[in-house]
């Protein structure tokens, strides 16, 4: 399978621009990853064939990750393994407070990207709530 889209947002102080490439390949989708800064990059939205999204917001080394299985299901990936905490993360422009269980590294945000990008389908290893 492959991806349908890949969008991600460049911030100007109150001003954005959205970008989009069709049937992007795992690099384009890394180094958009990668490029994340909480700052003037903060958000990635990873597009399937069937609809399905895969929402990535936050930079660094510090990410928040969201799935979309259908217009009104939408499900967050949890780290029960961390303790809770308020972790303040900038995702689509907006600085917000984010649960710590809801934080991934760098290496593990790939990891899921790239399951998502190869298959379609949810890193198995994240709980979904």
């Amino acid at each position: 399978m492959s991806l349908k889209y890949l969008t991600w947002d460049e911030w100007a102080g109150p001003r954005c621009k959205e970008f989009k490439i069709e049937s992007p390949t795992w690099k384009d989708v890394k180094d958009s990853i990668l490029r994340m800064n909480a700052n003037e990059y903060t958000m990635i939205c990873l597009v399937a064939v069937s609809g399905k999204e895969l929402v990535i917001g936050g930079g660094g080394n510090q990410f928040v990750t969201t799935v979309s299985l259908g217009e009104s299901h939408h499900l967050t990936g949890y780290n029960d393994d961390l303790t809770p905490g308020l972790v303040e993360l900038t995702v689509g422009g907006q600085t917000g407070a984010y649960d710590h269980c809801m934080i991934w590294d760098a290496e593990r945000i790939l990891k899921c990207a790239c399951i998502f990008w190869e298959n379609n389908t949810l890193d198995s290893s994240i709980k979904w709530v």
